[in-house]
Parts: C-alpha cells; structure tokens; sequence
C-alpha cells in the first residue's frame, strides 16, 4: 500500500517514521520508502525512494511477489477510513494531490462514528479507492473556510483551492446514506472535480506572490531543494 503521509503534519507520525529511515542529515525528510510487515515491522530497506532497496522496476516487482508470498491476506477484514488529522490538513492534502476531499461532519461523537463507519465501508471499494482525500469532524468552525456548506450534518465533497486554504462545496450528502448511495452520491459529485494541471515551477512563484504561507506542526528539516531544513 502507498500511503499519504502527513510528514511534518504529526509528531507522533514523525517518530514512528524516523524509526524506519532518516536520512544523511539524520533527521526526517519528506519522503520515505519502506515495506512494512502487516504488523508494522520493517521487511525492506528503507530510503527516500524504491532505488533504497531494489535496482530496478523488474527487481522491485520481483521482490514484492516474494515478501508478498510470506502473508496470507485476510477476507472480510473491517478497515478504518483513511482520514488526515483535520479538514485543515484535508484541502491542503487534496490541493497538492489533485484530488477532491470529502468530510464526514456530525454534531456529536456517537453520530460521527456512525458516518465515519458508513464512510469506511464505500472508501475502500473499487471504484471510490484512491479518488478522494477524507476528514472527519465534530467542529462546525473547520468548515468556515469552505463556501457553501448548508447542512448541518452530511458527507460534503469539497473541491480545495490551488493551495488548498480554502474549499468550495460540490456536492452535499445526507448524513443517513450508506452503501451504494453513498458510493453512487461520492462518484457522481467528484466527475465535477477537475484535476488541475500544474507547473511545480509556476505554482510555488506565484505562491510566493499572493503571499501564501504554509506552518507545520513540527519544524520542516529536509535539506532537499524543497524544504526548509538546514542545507
């Protein structure tokens, strides 16, 4: 599985990835490679990239068959919604990767477990895995910077803005629907989404133009081109 990693977004998260890989700087940079056993051991090399630990595309397929082959996959396993830490850190996830965010918002703890549950269930199906990034909240003030929000609970598929500070709701869904209406609902709100083409070049000038800034929870120390670790 290719997860998306909150990096400097989460100390806890920090930690446990610095346990794996850090690199020549000897603290965490802003990507890792690393294959975990299903209980979360380390059965490859770790590094920035695949080249860590295989030489080619042919050696990497190879040798994931064979770690692959050393567990027995589980059938009807419940799986947990892949959510970031806040709405926040949502837009900005889904802004950078193209995608639309959907949040499962609820007035208490007990009807937001109930549609995080029915969300959990359509996002790891076939035709939804992949398409979105999700969060979950109980706090209206999360959603003050997404324009267009009218329920007061539902499934809202937010479309984020090109640096992912603000969102634009395009489709609002009952906080009841569960299976393929949830499903049906989810696909057919994200064929409005358009996935922005972007120069990495362009993008960050004219970021640095309008003034846009971006604090992570815990310092930035990649000493790559593209953090702001000591160099």
């Amino acid at each position: 599985m290719c997860i998306r990693l909150a990096t400097y977004e989460s100390k806890e998260e920090a930690e446990v990835m610095k346990s794996y890989f850090v690199g020549r700087s000897g603290e965490l940079e802003n990507t890792m490679f690393a294959i975990l056993s299903p209980d979360g051991k380390l059965i490859s090399r770790a590094g920035r990239s695949p080249d860590a630990a295989f030489e080619d595309a042919a050696d990497m397929a190879k040798g994931m068959k064979e770690l692959a082959a050393r567990y027995q996959a589980k059938k009807d396993t419940k799986r947990e919604l892949p959510v970031m830490k806040n709405v926040r850190l949502a837009l900005d996830v889904a802004a950078c990767d193209g995608r639309a965010c959907v949040v499962s918002f609820a007035a208490g703890t007990e009807a937001a477990a109930k549609q995080e549950e029915a969300l959990a269930a359509v996002a790891w199906s076939g035709d939804v895995e992949g398409k979105f990034v999700f969060a979950t909240t109980t706090d209206a003030k999360e959603l003050e910077t997404v324009k267009g929000v009218t329920k007061k609970a539902g499934f809202f598929v937010i479309e984020p803005d090109a640096y992912g500070l603000e969102g634009k709701v395009l489709a609002e869904i009952d906080a009841k629907a569960t299976g393929k209406d949830l499903e049906k609902a989810l696909l057919k709100a994200n064929e409005k989404h358009v996935t922005p083409e972007k120069d990495p070049d362009a993008h960050i000038r004219e970021g640095r133009r309008l003034g846009v800034e971006w604090e992570t929870e815990i310092p930035d120390t990649d000493p790559g081109p593209g953090g702001r670790g000591p160099k």
